[in-house]
């Protein structure tokens, strides 16, 4: 059984740090750009249908990120090709990391940073429901905005409102701090500029899924003002210099999060071991 490994890295990545972890455990895969037309399994963040039609015998995809963009997952699914990936693993490693990053920008306990915040999710997915377990624990209250329907959060404690990212405008002037968990998307793109959406004063602003959806520069520019509290960015546009945003209330790191807390191992020993299930499966059906 032929498996394949094939990661594409952020580019502020200074080192690939799954694919070794991955090649530690899985010791008989392949490390490859091309994609093998005798690929089995093969574990990417990015594919196109082009290289799907020419594989001959692709049977299972592993997802080993959380973003999906560069995968045609319906095309992907229409080929019979199973698709595993483990968000809930990825999302928890984003709250550890969310935890851990206002805890050294407010150097308070995360109690005395979240007890009786207001905060405006953006996004409702495996993440951002992550992200909302573990804030309700402190008595924060929510607004919540999705470019999807999830009736269900109408229903949970401290949830004041569920709606469509146009009510942005309404809601980003009440919230103390703004999570960002959405997808980019044409219509999630530029949000505030789109709606002309203001944040109040003392905002403290968290970025944990794509650049090119929130205010980057002015965001910055605004805690470095003193008109935010705190930024906490852990993706950011390619334009952005780190070295011109040195400020202790400036928090940028190179889209880490879903790695984080030895984050990359339990990824890889998740893959392993589906990799081992996949292998029996497959040694039981030939015998």
């Amino acid at each position: 059984m032929e498996i394949q490994i094939r990661i594409k890295t952020p580019s502020r990545w200074r080192e690939d740090l799954l694919t070794p972890k991955l090649k530690e455990l899985i010791p008989e895969a392949i490390v490859s750009k091309k994609i093998k037309r005798t690929t089995k399994i093969l574990i990417t963040n990015y594919l196109s249908v082009r290289e799907v039609n020419r594989t001959d015998k692709l049977k299972y995809l592993i997802i080993p990120t959380s973003g999906t963009e560069n995968i045609p997952l319906e095309f992907v699914s229409m080929k019979g090709i199973k698709i595993i990936q483990n968000k809930k693993l990825i999302a928890k490693n984003v709250v550890i990391y969310t935890r851990d990053m206002i805890n050294k920008l407010t150097k308070k306990s995360i109690r005395d940073s979240l007890n009786n915040k207001h905060i405006l999710l953006l996004g409702y997915g495996v993440m951002g429901q992550e992200l909302y377990n573990w804030l309700s624990k402190y008595h924060c209250s929510f607004n919540i905005l999705t470019n999807k329907i999830f009736p269900e959060a109408d229903y949970k404690e401290g949830i004041d409102f569920v709606g469509p990212l146009q009510e942005l405008g309404k809601v980003s002037l009440k919230s103390d701090i703004i999570l960002n968990t959405l997808p980019k998307k044409p219509d999630t793109k530029d949000l505030f500029k789109r709606y002309n959406a203001k944040l109040k004063e003392g905002s403290l602003v968290v970025n944990l899924s794509r650049s090119g959806i929130l205010n980057e520069r002015e965001i910055l520019l605004k805690v470095k003002e003193g008109i935010y509290s705190g930024a906490i960015f852990d993706v950011y546009s390619k334009d952005i210099n780190e070295k011109n945003y040195k400020h202790p209330r400036i928090i940028l790191t190179p889209h880490i999060a879903g790695i984080y807390n030895n984050g990359a191992k339990k990824i890889a020993m998740f893959i392993a071991k589906e990799v081992k299930r996949i292998k029996k499966i497959d040694s039981e059906q030939i015998h």
